[in-house]
């Protein structure tokens, strides 16, 4: 996995892409983690659908605990700063409301 640096907000953060190879074979992830791991998405390209691995989430209690799928209203084709920039604005964002899903319907999403 080959990291690149980017920092958003004056925070620094390390991207990567990755093809899955245990829950969603053949799909390609970009992934983005802070430099403490607290910060720590998996974003399914193409899609509106992000993995939270980390703590620091907002609006989201529970993060941190386990993975939690939820749907996005950023999309995306390439990992381009701008796409990152937009997914970790919106994370650490407030939101009204977040709609979870379970990784079984990620599949035929």
């Amino acid at each position: 996995m080959n990291k690149q640096e980017i920092v958003v907000n004056r925070r620094t953060f390390y991207w990567s892409i990755r093809q899955d190879d245990k829950f969603l074979p053949g799909h390609t992830f970009l992934d983005i983690i802070s430099p403490d791991r607290k910060f720590h998405i998996g974003y399914l390209l193409g899609s509106d659908l992000i993995i939270v691995k980390g703590s620091e989430f907002s609006d989201l209690p529970e993060a941190g605990l386990q993975w939690q799928w939820i749907e996005t209203p950023i999309k995306g084709q390439q990992a381009a700063p701008r796409l990152i920039k937009n997914l970790v604005d919106w994370a650490l964002s407030p939101k009204e409301k977040i709609k979870r899903l379970h990784y079984k319907y990620i599949d035929s999403h």
